[in-house]
């Protein structure tokens, strides 16, 4: 495997006018990850925690020349647009189609997929790469200010190029279990005339395809799981305010402050929160985790905290 990338970090400080004493620090990485070889003999292998491990089946590969725990599947390409469409590629009781690809389960505002290997039908053979849970870039900032008695600091955090294979929409999407569902499903579906709350039928550009509790077939491991990770994050801001000396006579020193912690998360991503601990799985040479990466099986988000304190010496 070959890692090859940069770190860096710079920091400055200063003073301005009026005695206000500044300070800005700033550290970024960037890597390229590439599987090279595995044991000579095969050219890929699934990653951990077995086929069931999304209830869907597993959605991540490890294979040479591509970036270790890649995201695995379908590629989407868009819906079935009229009956007609979905009709011409359906398998029918013979096996075959109309025009190529034949596509088993093939409906009106239903996901269409890619034929990648080009023999005329969807199958597991069109899986393909399509996605990486790689940054990449990294990037962190510390701002501080201190003004007389007044200090101000905060760290921004982000990650960018990264993506996420959102299994969770096998549930809020799909409706794995008969769970509750996205609150835009009905509105931001692909419809057609005479749908309930239909506004805007046959929209290629629809979020969703059509409900159909008998879609079995666009829930499929594919592309149209895969989201951007980009986000930007406020981790940190903290106000304080230094008491001035003898302000109380057995406090000799102390300093007032309120904190924020996670207060601000910029990103496109629709899940809960894009910043995903690594699964632990551990194998036969030990720690893997690094082979299931950003694959959104249901997490607890980062908490938003306040806090207020008093720091101080006796």
């Amino acid at each position: 495997m070959s890692n090859k990338g940069f770190d860096f970090a710079a920091s400055y400080s200063g003073t301005m006018a009026g005695g206000k004493v500044w300070s800005v620090a700033f550290n970024g990485s960037h890597y390229k990850n590439k599987i090279l070889r595995i044991d000579g003999q095969i050219n890929s292998f699934v990653g951990p925690g077995g086929p069931q491990i999304t209830r869907i089946g597993n959605p991540i590969i490890n294979q040479v020349g591509q970036p270790m725990g890649s995201f695995y599947g379908l590629i989407a390409n868009g819906y079935f647009l009229t009956a007609a469409d979905a009709a011409a590629h359906r398998t029918n009781v013979s096996g075959t189609c109309t025009t190529a690809p034949c596509q088993d389960g093939a409906e009106v505002g239903r996901i269409k997929f890619v034929d990648v290997d080009g023999n005329g039908r969807i199958t597991s053979a069109d899986r393909t790469i399509i996605g990486s849970p790689h940054p990449d870039f990294t990037g962190g900032m510390d701002l501080g200010l201190r003004f007389g008695a007044w200090d101000f600091s905060a760290t921004v955090f982000g990650s960018f190029g990264a993506q996420i294979y959102d299994a969770q929409k096998d549930f809020y999407v799909f409706r794995d279990f008969s769970t509750n569902v996205m609150k835009d499903r009905l509105t931001n579906s692909f419809c057609i005339t005479g749908d309930e709350g239909c506004t805007h039928p046959g929209d290629p550009n629809a979020k969703y395809p059509r409900l159909n509790q008998n879609d079995n077939t666009s829930g499929s491991i594919s592309s149209y799981f895969v989201e951007s990770g980009t986000y930007v994050r406020l981790r940190n801001l903290q106000i304080g305010w230094t008491l001035p000396a003898n302000l109380i006579r057995w406090l000799p020193s102390g300093r007032v402050y309120v904190q924020a912690e996670n207060l601000l998360t910029i990103t496109g991503y629709d899940g809960l929160d894009p910043s995903l601990p690594a699964r632990a799985f551990v194998g036969a040479a030990g720690d893997i985790r690094d082979q299931f990466r950003n694959v959104d099986v249901g997490i607890y988000p980062s908490n938003r905290t306040f806090t207020v304190g008093i720091s101080t010496t006796f």
